[in-house]
């Protein structure tokens, strides 16, 4: 596809056939602008910051009716997604083209990703437990250290207003059912449960070879969040979060047992007009029991603390300062034998700073961070942003920063397996530097619309290309590309489009990296009939990528799919929503020799007490 023809394509695709004359230009859409905090460590309005950001609030997971996080992040602009089997297999996501291990991912504020492979299994949370999710694109490390090479995703848990509850069922034997609480009103608690199960489909389709077996892949898994507020007086808030999750995922060759636990304390003090604090201790654990031929037991404890300052210099100067520190503890144990394959420890200490400026015209960022690790010693990242209003309507932004990620305590120190595959005590971190260009208009015309180029240079890859195969720092690649992001209301219709075109490459051999595609466009269009019952439209289309290891290559073929949903309410507090994926029965993979989801429907009846 012509690249400069794909582009405007995108937008004429956003506009249903409904008349626009009777808006003005350049006047100020009605709808708030959505408060983010992840961005920039402060609250800010999406207008205002100066990251490329976007954010799925609660009101979006309900609308659409979406079966899992990855559901929706595939809609978003940049993010490529890639899943082994059914719903609750491993997924990986791919922010800018970079590397599943470069997002950080973050839940309630508290670093989730792995110790032993750096990334996360959010494929296991479901969604009646999420409040929102913020992506922010763009390295982020001078503000929260290693992995933020691609990007930031922060999951915040429920945070329900009244009861409420919902049960589910659709195709694959799919049965779901969640639950939540609040009590409270100074003093306010908050509970939600939720289980999901289904017999599913076939993890593997003949491309996989020796790994094919045609039998069902069933999967059940159950989440539980709380939160516990607690004012201490006028200028002292004490809060807890917690949120767990227990998952039983089969694959071909066996069984993957997981848990998760993730525990955050929080204090907040308003000490004078010009100064607060926030002090925040979390505690995270993980654990995945693999039953196959080649039996596992893998643990991990993490703790963290993080404690942040806040200084309003005037008006328009802010100046935050903080301290953080988390300890990673990893354990390998052979279920076979019962013999240790390792029990490791690391540690990261990190001092940073933002200092920011927002005016009339102009808004700048600056931020800077020093992180000292036990293993390959120090790294210093910083960031640089600058906005400027060019018009009250269209404003434009640049950001120029760079990023590392620290090798995990499998690449570190692993033995190995087959007389090979061993870690290396001596790996350096990998690092990054960039920058985009963005240009960002809003107005009742056009709704909002932006065009963001972006650039990310990485170095220090490591891969297992060394002596039998040991890891290594070898490679580096570029990932570049443009994001182009719209969403538009007019009367009863609403749409968001998302286009993204890159190339992500390995400079060595110039070849693409693999399950990113070059080309990638959604649009969600929604039709409110009225208060009490909406429509929704998703087109997910992708171009081809690459798959496959070494000199074992593939092109997978590209895809278009159409998803229908809709949102009927019954009663005051009593809704019905049901789902259609992939009406078209479009066969397609997210990697070679792993099947998707057919032709499918889901329908559910919720019960909320706050609507």
């Amino acid at each position: 596809m012509n690249n400069y023809l794909f582009i405007p394509a995108v937008i004429g695709l956003s506009y249903p056939l409904t008349g626009i004359a009777d808006t003005k230009i350049n006047e100020e859409p009605s709808d708030s602008s959505p408060i983010i905090v992840t961005a920039s460590r402060t609250s800010e309005t999406l207008d205002d910051t100066l990251a490329s950001v976007s954010v799925i609030t609660r009101d979006d997971i309900e609308k659409s009716s979406a079966r899992s996080v990855a559901d929706l992040l595939r809609l978003q602009a940049g993010i490529d997604i890639s899943r082994t089997g059914g719903p609750a297999a491993s997924t990986n996501v791919f922010l800018r083209g970079t590397n599943s291990n470069h997002t950080l991912f973050l839940v309630d504020g508290m670093r989730v990703s792995s110790a032993t492979t750096g990334t996360f299994s959010f494929e296991q949370m479901n969604l009646s437990n999420i409040e929102r999710i913020e992506i922010v694109r763009g390295p982020r490390a001078s503000q929260y250290g290693s992995d933020a090479i691609g990007g930031i995703i922060q999951i915040f848990t429920r945070k329900n207003e009244g009861h409420h509850a919902r049960i589910g069922v659709g195709s694959f034997g799919t049965k779901e059912a969640s639950a939540g609480i609040r009590v409270g009103k100074e003093v306010t608690f908050r509970l939600n449960a939720s289980h999901e199960e289904a017999d599913g489909f076939s993890a593997t389709n003949p491309d996989a070879g020796f790994f094919y077996n045609a039998d069902l892949d069933a999967y059940k898994k159950s989440n539980v969040s709380a939160d516990l507020a607690i004012p201490l007086g006028k200028s002292m808030n004490l809060s807890f979060k917690a949120w767990a999750s227990d998952s039983e995922v089969e694959f071909d060759q066996g069984t993957t047992n997981g848990e998760q636990q993730d525990i955050v304390s929080k204090f907040d003090q308003q000490i004078n007009n010009t100064w607060s604090q926030v002090l925040s201790v979390g505690y995270n654990n993980q654990k995945l029991e693999t039953v196959s031929a080649f039996p596992s037991d893998i643990s991990t404890k993490r703790k963290m603390i993080d404690w942040q300052n806040d200084f309003v210099l005037s008006d328009s100067f802010l100046l935050l300062v903080g301290l953080s520190r988390y300890e990673d503890q990893a354990k390998n144990i052979n279920n076979s034998d019962q013999s240790v394959v390792f029990d490791e420890k690391i540690d990261n200490n990190g001092i940073f700073t933002n200092l920011s400026y927002r005016g009339s015209v102009h808004d700048f960022l600056f931020s800077l961070r020093g992180d000292d690790h036990s293993t390959f010693g120090s790294a210093t990242t910083g960031l640089a942003s600058w906005g400027m209003a060019i018009s009250p309507s269209l404003r434009f932004t640049t950001s120029l920063s760079n990023g590392f990620r620290a090798p995990t305590i499998n690449e570190l120190f692993h033995p190995g397996f087959f007389f090979g595959f061993a870690g290396n005590p001596d790996l350096k971190p990998e690092t990054s530097d960039g920058g985009e260009l963005s240009l960002r208009w809003k107005s009742n015309n056009v709704g909002r619309l932006n065009v963001t180029y972006f650039h990310n240079n990485i170095d220090n890859l490591i891969s297992y290309t060394g002596t039998n195969f040991q890891a290594e720092n070898i490679s580096s690649a570029t990932t570049k590309g443009f994001e182009i992001e719209h969403s538009w209301q007019h009367a009863k219709w609403s749409v968001n489009t998302n286009a993204t075109i890159q190339k992500a490459y390995d400079n060595d051999t110039r070849e693409d990296l693999i399950r990113r595609p070059r080309e990638k466009l959604t649009i969600a269009t929604t039709h409110n009939y009225n208060q009490d019952v909406s429509a929704s439209l998703e087109v997910i289309y992708s171009s081809e990528r690459l798959d496959g290891f070494g000199s074992n290559k593939f092109d997978l073929p590209g895809y278009t799919l159409f998803n229908l949903s809709s949102r009927i309410k019954l009663d005051k507090h009593v809704w019905l929503d049901m789902r259609f994926d992939n009406i078209t029965n479009k066969q397609y993979e997210f990697a070679r020799g792993f099947n998707t989801t057919d032709r499918s429907f889901y329908f559910g009846v919720s019960y909320d007490l706050s609507k």
